[in-house]
């Protein structure tokens, strides 16, 4: 897969690499997001934002993972945070060498001495799981790795303030987190190494885009304990969180099945396609996402309609779906979303929104009716299923033209 790099200059101090953030996501919803620094400077920025009703109920988990290198007998801080004094610290992107995207997985290379430490962030497609790998690329002795999660449990438009004593089942290379009574556990571990429980809570953490926004911008982070692991040259070590019940699959099978994804989306351009064109292909992928009925069970699709703080608004779909899906190919993912919003509508009307906390539609849009009716004409010149079409999509754009008309909600 091609690289996409930043110049240096992007991120050699904080104040820069504070500038430029990252996106990993899903197709639930849930994604992973922070700056090249790896401050947080949002309220949304984390690195486990798990979709518990997808695409909405998001819930911020871990709210990043701090490492430290320790190789030839100096400490290296990978980390940055920036706190409510002012102060930023540590500074880990003035070891950083190179940034780069690498189809949609985001890559850090650290120069440490003579060794040089790659980071790679990537999510599993339908999952809220999050793998982020360390690999020792060269060096000429051992390197020892501390990685520690600084964790919350919250709506992801808040913040966390103050304490609370969130409950913490170790095992030997991870742990199991329960925020209180009633919040889904998340689990974290490593693919080698160990795990030492030792919570705590750290203070006042600064969001300054939150600040800019004229926003509280304050946070408090909890310590659920310390993972190390040693590596040599050549070799890697995955810290895996995970909000889903079942096992989460090992990094080497989630990181094949997401190449083996990544290549299918771009099989339908033409092979003329230049290099942009497959980039923005791909770039479409972390706006399609699956959607859950009220009994959580995922039956249909829809599109975000931009991160990080919102969800699928009808307008913005239609207007959006003849490049995001039909001009790529995805024609039943097409369908799909047609769908969703067809069996959602009510007196003719399309919903302008799904509740970000309830998931219930909502209906105050005069045009998104308009652009569905387009997209669904649109969808059928270029291939789209007819039976669907003759079915449900055909009686949905009458019903909509009828209740026009004669006139339907908000006159």
């Amino acid at each position: 897969m091609d690289r996409l790099s930043l110049p240096r200059s992007s991120f050699s101090e904080p104040n820069s690499a504070l500038t430029h953030e990252w996106l990993v996501t899903n197709g639930l919803g849930g994604f992973a997001s922070g700056t090249i620094a790896q401050a947080n400077t949002r309220r949304y920025h984390g690195l486990l934002v798990a979709a518990l009703r997808p695409p909405v109920e998001r819930v911020l988990m871990v709210a990043k993972l701090d490492a430290v290198a320790h190789y030839n007998g100096t400490r290296n801080e990978l980390a940055c945070n920036e706190f409510s004094d002012g102060t930023i610290a540590p500074q880990g992107c003035q070891l950083l060498g190179a940034f780069s995207l690498q189809g949609q997985t985001p890559v850090w290379t650290f120069a440490i001495g003579d060794a040089i430490l790659e980071q790679r962030i990537w999510m599993a497609h339908g999952s809220n799981t999050i793998y982020v790998r360390y690999q020792l690329l060269s060096a000429t002795g051992p390197l020892n790795l501390e990685l520690t999660p600084l964790c919350t449990y919250r709506d992801y438009h808040s913040h966390t303030h103050g304490t609370w004593p969130l409950q913490v089942d170790a095992q030997p290379q991870g742990c199991t987190v329960t925020a209180f009574a009633g919040a889904r556990p998340y689990k974290m571990s490593v693919d080698r190494g160990s795990f030492d429980a030792a919570a705590d809570w750290y203070w006042r953490f600064h969001h300054r885009d939150e600040a800019q926004r004229g926003l509280d911008a304050e946070e408090n982070l909890f310590r659920p304990g310390v993972f190390r692991a040693a590596l040599t040259a050549g070799e890697s070590v995955t810290f895996i969180a995970s909000a889903e019940t079942t096992n989460a699959p090992t990094p080497a099978i989630a990181w094949q099945a997401e190449q083996t994804r990544v290549r299918k989306l771009i099989r339908g351009l033409p092979s003329s396609a230049p290099d942009w064109i497959r980039q923005l292909a791909l770039a479409t992928d972390a706006y399609i996402v699956a959607r859950a009925d009220a009994n959580g069970q995922l039956v249909g699709k829809t599109v975000i309609a931009g991160y990080p703080w919102f969800s699928d608004w009808g307008r913005d779909t239609f207007v959006s779906l003849p490049g995001l899906l039909l001009a790529t190919g995805r024609l039943e993912e097409a369908r799909r979303t047609l769908l969703t919003f067809a069996r959602a509508r009510r007196n003719g009307i399309i919903p302008n929104v799904f509740n970000d906390r309830t998931g219930e539609p909502e209906f105050n849009t005069a045009d998104a009716s308009l652009w569905f009716i387009h997209a669904v004409c649109r969808h059928l010149e270029v291939g789209g299923d007819r039976a669907t079409f003759d079915a449900e999509l055909a009686p949905a754009c009458l019903d909509i033209v009828s209740a026009y008309r004669r006139g339907t909600d908000f006159n």
